[in-house]
C-alpha cells in the first residue's frame, strides 16, 4: 500500500511542478517550438517517468530534480534573448530557395532531400519551382514561402 500512496504522490508532485514550468516558460505555438524546445520537454518527461517510476526516488528529490531542471531552461531562455547566443542556440532563418533556384548546398547541409522540399512547397499550393521567389527553412523546420507575382 505504501508503494502506491509514494506513487501518487510523486505524480502529483511531479505533474505540478512541470504544469508551473509550462506556465513560466510561456506560450508557444507548437509550429514555433525549436530543436533546443524539444530537448527541454523530452529530458524533462524521461526525468520526471523515470523518477516517478523508481521506489527509491522520494517526493522531495524528484520535486528538486525538476525544479533544477525547470530552473535551468529558464536561464538558457533568458540567456538566448542575447542575439549571439540566440544564433549558436536556436540557429537561424536560412534561404533555401531564391527565384526558383534551390540552394543545394544548404539542403545538404540540412539533411534534406529535393522530394521532402518540394512536398513542403506542394503543401503551401506551390507545385512550380519557378513559382518561388523566396523559400526561407525557418529553424523549426517549416518552410516559409513568398511567390512570385505574375502582373
Amino acid at each position: 500500500m505504501e508503494f502506491y500512496i509514494h506513487t501518487t504522490l510523486k505524480l502529483i508532485a511531479g505533474l505540478t511542478v512541470v504544469v508551473i514550468l509550462f506556465r513560466l516558460m510561456g506560450r508557444k505555438e507548437l509550429a514555433q517550438v525549436t530543436p533546443l524546445d524539444m530537448v527541454f520537454v523530452v529530458i524533462l518527461a524521461d526525468l520526471f517517468a523515470g523518477m516517478a517510476s523508481d521506489s527509491e526516488v522520494h517526493v522531495g528529490r524528484l520535486t528538486f530534480t525538476l525544479l533544477m531542471w525547470g530552473f535551468l531552461i529558464l536561464v538558457i531562455e533568458r540567456i538566448k534573448r542575447s542575439k549571439k547566443l540566440h544564433q549558436i542556440l536556436e540557429g537561424e532563418p536560412k534561404i533555401i530557395v531564391k527565384d526558383g533556384k534551390i540552394n543545394k548546398e544548404l539542403l545538404e547541409r540540412e539533411y534534406m532531400t529535393e522530394k521532402e522540399l518540394q512536398m513542403q512547397l506542394r503543401s503551401k499550393g506551390i507545385f512550380e519551382m519557378e513559382e518561388v521567389e523566396l523559400a526561407i527553412l525557418e529553424i523549426s523546420g517549416y518552410i516559409s514561402v513568398k511567390r512570385i507575382r505574375n502582373n
